[in-house]
C-alpha cells in the first residue's frame, strides 16, 4: 500500500492516463481535474503521515532518554515508523518500548509505560487531528469514522485505506456538489 501510494503520488500522468481510458468522453476533463486533486490531498496526506512519523519520533526519543531506557534511538525510531499503521502500529511500537524498559528495572518499566500512553493521548487526541485538518483539510471526525468504518469493512486493509477512501469519496462530493451549482436550475 505505501508503495502503491509512492506511486501514485509521483506518477501523475499516469493516474490521469487511467481515468481517460476508463470514463466516458464526455465526463474525462471532470475526472481529470479530480484525479488532480486527488493527486494533490494524497501528497498533502503522506506529508502529514511524515509529521506524524517525525513528532512521535522526537517525543519517544527524548522521554525514553529522559526515562533512561536504553537504545532510545533505535526505540524513537521504529515508533516513528510504525506511526504509519493506525492503532496497530503505536500498541506494536510499545511492546519492544516496555519489554526493554522493565528488563532495566520496575520503575523504568512503569515510568516507559507513563510516556506510552501520555504521548498517545496527545497524539490522537490533539497532534493527529490538528495535522490531518491543517494539511489534509479532512475534518477529525470524518478521518476517526472513516477509520471506524473500513477496519470493520476491511479489516487491517480496510484501516489503512480509511483515510485515502474518505478523501476520495470528500473529493468527489465537493466536485458533484461544485457542479450541481453552476448549472443553472431548470425550474
Amino acid at each position: 500500500i505505501l508503495i502503491l501510494t509512492f506511486y501514485l503520488l509521483c506518477e501523475k500522468e499516469a493516474l490521469q492516463g487511467f481515468f481517460a481510458t476508463m470514463i466516458p468522453r464526455q465526463w474525462r476533463s471532470m475526472s481529470s481535474g479530480i484525479a488532480t486533486l486527488f493527486q494533490e490531498k494524497m501528497q498533502q496526506w503522506a506529508k502529514a503521515q511524515c509529521i506524524l512519523a517525525g513528532t512521535i519520533f522526537v517525543l519517544f526519543y527524548i522521554g525514553l532518554s529522559l526515562v533512561g531506557v536504553p537504545y532510545a534511538l533505535l526505540l524513537a525510531l521504529m515508533a516513528g515508523i510504525l506511526e504509519i499503521i493506525p492503532y496497530v502500529g503505536p500498541l506494536l511500537a510499545a511492546l519492544p518500548i516496555l519489554f526493554i524498559a522493565f528488563t532495566q528495572s520496575f520503575s523504568t518499566g512503569i515510568l516507559a509505560l507513563v510516556l506510552i500512553v501520555l504521548t498517545q493521548q496527545l497524539e490522537n487526541h490533539l497532534i493527529v487531528p490538528r495535522v490531518m485538518k491543517h494539511t489534509v483539510g479532512l475534518n477529525p471526525v470524518v478521518s476517526v469514522i472513516a477509520l471506524l468504518v473500513g477496519v470493520r469493512i476491511g479489516g487491517f486493509l480496510g484501516l489503512l485505506l480509511a483515510i485515502p477512501i474518505a478523501l476520495a469519496i470528500s473529493i468527489l462530493m465537493k466536485e458533484f456538489i461544485a457542479r450541481e451549482q453552476e448549472e443553472p436550475s431548470s425550474v
